[in-house]
């Protein structure tokens, strides 16, 4: 087997592995984190599930979109404007976690520290409502944030069919 093969398995299956460890932080821990029965507990819980993935989740999805821009560039068999495609989309996901995700988390990382009543003023200052709705809309993101690499790699494998077809 081409070594080609190895690196779209490899760039389709870790693609699909950044997804869903994007996306269990939705469906499992931050449903646990909302329970919390108080700001600071919620902060804390917040800042330690999403430090987890924070570190974890590039590992992945960095070195498998650079994959699919090397099949573009170098493998005579895939279709390089699919792959580029692919790799484009997958690493899409750093830019639109800095532009609009970034603010967001590093908001709630600063109140981690706080008593209660001083992360209840700090938001009601900010205009920002209560933790669980700044949670939820970090939630929502992350969920667009989580389909990308998972696009990503529906398009590779596209292209890998259509190479297996030829």
């Amino acid at each position: 087997m081409p070594a080609s093969l190895y690196i779209h398995a490899f760039s389709i299956t870790g693609s699909i592995f950044a997804s869903g460890a994007s996306q269990a932080l939705n469906y499992f821990a931050l449903p646990a984190v909302l329970l919390a029965p108080t700001p600071s507990l919620k902060a804390r819980q917040f800042v330690a599930a999403h430090w987890l993935g924070h570190i974890t989740i590039p590992l992945t999805f960095i070195p498998c979109g650079l994959m699919h821009f090397y099949l573009a560039y170098n493998d005579a068999t895939a279709n390089s404007r699919l792959e580029t495609i692919a790799g484009a989309i997958t690493i899409s996901i750093f830019p639109l976690s800095v532009v609009f995700i970034e603010k967001l988390y590093l908001y709630i990382y600063t109140l981690r520290g706080k008593k209660d009543e001083e992360i209840e003023a700090d938001l009601k200052n900010k205009g920002e409502g209560d933790l669980d709705t700044l949670i939820v809309r970090w939630q929502r993101w992350n969920t667009l944030r989580a389909a990308l690499p998972f696009i990503g790699a529906m398009v590779s494998w596209w292209n890998l069919l259509e190479d297996v077809r030829q």
